[in-house]
């Protein structure tokens, strides 16, 4: 597999490729031509920058660690600080950290009126929110006298504190990291506050100016440049870059609506530029003997030995290697593919260790029977559906689950096959036998999937099993996109695989939980309901003949005249959807006999 490599993939006929290009064309040209007269328009007004003479700066440029600014005693409830740009971007300030905000009265005792604690409130969009920590990254943690978590600035890039009644302040603080002690950001942490103004109000209508940072030196060469394409903009630019603007998002929304091709992730097929070679410990930087495209030298004895040379082309190799695999001189293949095969048709395989057929592994119960499937499939052509045709038409699986003491007391578990073993369905079987049975199933092959759970993703992910399920859900379980993190309700409760690992065979467990699952979950009673309405409908009004349909739609048969008597009973004392919730809870339902 040396030369395999992943990633997405198109896959398209030429008829659809040839569509989307002739869709794509004409506005990848119209584009084309409107960024060239947007570039042609920025380049002018920056040769008009670039003849401006250096502005004086009588200041220091703004500190991530503090800034203050101070201006004349004004009376305020209402301050604004508004953020044009940061340490990344000259232009906008979105995705800004903001550490702490302070505005403090004037006189000898002054006092942060903006502090949380003494009644002030911070108001801003946030850049980044997260649904399992409300608040996480919002304007309240700029005025919470905290140092540390640091509010992430949205858009528009605005803080505004009311303050708890109207004070005389003289002066602003704010800080990106006051723990570091440093005037420049922190690496990975997120940019700072470089360009910005302060404005003050007393009724939240009317705005005063009080302090900007345009009388500070530019932060860095990126401010210095934009101020000076600022000063030499003229409304006319603005104009002009507007409408360009206009033109390319309305161009852009023209391409996100031409459908894109289909593609898929998928492996990349070349040839090794390097040499294959073993890592000695693992270690890719300790290369050791080199590996030609061969056979595994343990299986030896058991299958044919094939070796090809170490530049062979990477098709042929991995064509060698499959024609090995599936050889009719190779026995292995066909044993493993064919005790997976019994496994899911009885719940135990011929070998009861699926994946170990070695000598650690289990030894077969029916050796020769093992053997004579494994040929019957390489005779029918590695066709599975033969496969299965033999299994089901035997006697050994069309035998009843009748217990037997005398056949039990010698086999408990049936592996000699003195009667069917019965089984529990698996969790998918469970939930989509219970929609099945609802008339809720969805049964579309293919198309979207759907998930069990809300999944919120803030530096690690969270999965929260959904309160309520809807229609968009009752697709077969197949279709559920199963996380490694996550716990499903109903699909977990019933022994579904953690995905984080292989599951040659499922754990097969009776807990408290799943009864109470089949009692109490909102999914159970939703389908109990949409159960008796079903039934309702197609049974009429008599409740024997209710009773019947159910019976009939969840075990394929019809009620004995005791259990017919039993469940009319119960329909009358508490109603059709108690009756169907019981048949969901029936071991007949859960256990394939």
């Amino acid at each position: 597999f040396d030369g395999v490599t992943h990633g997405a993939r198109t896959l398209a006929t030429r008829e659809e490729r040839e569509r989307h290009n002739a869709a794509m064309k004409p506005l990848n040209e119209r584009r084309a031509k409107v960024m060239a007269e947007k570039t042609t328009l920025e380049k002018s007004i920056l040769a008009r920058a670039d003849s401006l003479a250096p502005t004086p700066t009588p200041r220091p440029p703004p500190s991530a660690r503090l800034t203050e600014e101070t201006f004349a005693p004004v009376e305020a409830r209402f301050v604004r600080f508004t953020m044009l740009a940061n340490s990344d971007n000259a232009r906008t300030a979105s995705n800004t950290r903001l550490d702490e905000f302070e505005v403090w009265t004037a006189g000898s005792s002054p006092r942060n009126v903006a502090l949380a604690a003494n009644g002030g409130k911070a108001e801003g969009a946030a850049g980044r929110v997260a649904k399992d920590f409300d608040g996480a990254y919002g304007a309240e943690l700029a005025n919470d006298g905290k140092f540390g978590a640091a509010w992430i600035v949205g858009n528009p890039a605005v803080l505004t504190v009311t303050l708890a009644r109207a004070e005389i302040i003289e002066r602003v603080s704010f800080s990106y990291d006051r723990i570091s002690m440093s005037d420049k950001p922190i690496p990975g942490r997120g940019p700072c506050v470089i360009e910005y103004e302060i404005h003050v109000s007393s009724d939240g209508q009317n705005w005063r100016k009080v302090a900007d940072s345009l009388e500070r030196a530019a932060f860095n060469t990126a401010l210095a440049e934009e101020r000076r394409r600022r000063a030499v903009t003229t409304a006319e630019d603005e104009t002009q870059l507007a409408g360009l603007n206009r033109e390319i998002a309305a161009i852009d929304a023209e391409i996100r609506k031409v459908p894109g091709l289909p593609s898929v992730w998928a492996g990349r097929m070349a040839q090794p530029e390097t040499r294959t070679v073993v890592f000695r410990g693992g270690d890719p930087m300790k290369p050791g003997d080199e590996v030609k495209p061969a056979s595994l030298e343990v299986l030896a004895p058991a299958a044919k030995r094939y070796e090809l040379a170490a530049d062979a082309p990477e098709t042929e190799r991995r064509l060698a290697l499959a024609k090995w695999i599936a050889s009719d001189d190779n026995p292995i293949t066909a044993r493993v593919l064919v005790n997976r095969v019994w496994q899911h048709h009885f719940g135990t395989g011929i070998v009861d260790t699926p994946s170990d057929f070695g000598f650690l592994g289990s030894k077969p119960t029916h050796p020769e029977l093992l053997d004579w499937l494994a040929r019957r499939l390489q005779q029918h052509g590695w066709k599975l559906k033969a496969l299965h045709r033999d299994i089901l038409l035997s006697q050994a699986y069309q035998q009843a689950a009748t217990f037997r003491d005398e056949a039990a007391r010698a086999d408990k578990d049936a592996r000699l096959l003195w009667r069917f073993p019965p089984r529990r369905l698996g969790a998918e079987e469970v939930r989509d036998t219970m929609l099945r049975m609802a008339g809720k199933l969805d049964l579309r092959m293919g198309g979207p999937g759907f998930q069990l759970y809300d999944h919120n993703s803030d530096n690690v992910s969270t999965y929260t099993p959904l309160d309520k399920v809807g229609p968009e859900t009752y697709r077969r379980a197949v279709y559920h996109h199963n996380a490694r993190a996550s716990v499903i309700d109903v699909l977990s409760d019933f022994d579904l695989p953690d995905n984080a690992f292989t599951a040659p065979k499922r754990a097969n467990t009776t807990t408290p939980l799943q009864a109470l699952t089949l009692l109490n979950h909102s999914f159970t009673l939703d389908m109990a309901q949409y159960f008796s309405e079903r039934i309702a409908k197609e049974g009429g009004e008599d409740p024997a003949a209710q009773v019947n349909r159910a019976y009939a739609i969840a075990f394929q048969r019809a009620p004995s005249s005791k259990e017919r008597a039993a469940a009319v009973k119960l329909v009358q004392a508490h109603g059709l959807p108690a009756f169907c919730r019981a048949l969901l809870n029936a071991n007949e339902l859960l256990y394939l006999e």
